[in-house]
């Protein structure tokens, strides 16, 4: 196993160094972008712009695994709950006056 771990550890520190390098660029852009409107200057804290990136970086892989979710993935349908529709029934033993005659 050990060849195999060393090759995944190898590929994923270069994952998460680019990933990190991205999330930093999208992250200047965005504190760009609140700082240049004067209604948005006050968002533009460290805790929302890094709370934006990670979403705006995220989205995109949700959406795309919802997407093959719903072509590849199929559910069982649940019956439905009244599957025989019958009409109302009387209950016995009342007679109605249009009934006597």
């Amino acid at each position: 196993m050990k060849p195999y771990t060393k090759k995944a550890v190898h590929y994923y520190k270069e994952f998460l160094k680019s990933a990190t390098t991205y999330h930093h660029q999208v992250q200047a852009n965005i504190e760009r972008k609140l700082k240049s409107h004067e209604l948005a200057a006050p968002f533009a804290t460290k805790e929302f712009i890094w709370f934006t990136a990670s979403a705006l970086l995220a989205l995109p892989i949700f959406i795309v695994y919802k997407f093959l979710c719903s072509l590849f993935c199929t559910k069982t349908k649940k019956p439905t709950r009244h599957s025989h529709r019958h009409a109302r029934r009387r209950a016995k033993g009342i007679i109605l006056t249009s009934e006597v005659t």
